[in-house]
């Protein structure tokens, strides 16, 4: 963090800090909420850039599709715009987020196809990413 300010000045130092979670928080729960606490103390600049930063990490899990993560950060998410619905309503980025998170399927919406596990998806067009190569070549195999 020293770098940091020695580069940026105190003022950009701070707000970085301000949005940067504590990693030696344990747990992933405990650490967003302390995270989102402590954005939500440090000022409108502080929670600005910490809206912009939740946009840019929403679109980012759209492309990425389904993972393990997913619902859990999606939750996060949520809690964030709920915090800057609170703290900082009319703010343009407020309603950015709240689209993005809008567009993101529902934790349910991802398939799978019966007897595989729960592992892979169905791949009619209503799951959230790629079928896995192994499961094309059952298909395939399967219809030879």
């Amino acid at each position: 963090m020293s770098d940091l300010r020695e580069r940026f000045g105190e003022r950009i130092a701070a707000l970085v800090s301000a949005v940067s979670e504590n990693e030696h928080i344990a747990g992933y729960s405990a650490r967003k909420a302390a995270l989102r606490d402590q954005v939500a103390s440090a000022g409108e600049e502080a929670l600005t850039l910490f809206a912009a930063d939740k946009i840019s990490k929403a679109r980012e899990l759209h492309l990425r599709g389904h993972d393990r993560s997913r619902s859990r950060r999606l939750a996060h998410y949520r809690r964030c715009l709920a915090l800057l619905q609170e703290h900082i309503p009319g703010s343009p980025l407020v309603g950015q987020l709240e689209a993005e998170l809008e567009e993101a399927p529902p934790r349910d919406r991802v398939r799978t196809r019966a007897g595989a596990r729960g592992r892979e998806p169905l791949n009619d067009g209503k799951c959230a990413g790629p079928v896995p190569e192994r499961t094309r070549r059952r298909e395939r195999a399967q219809t030879a």
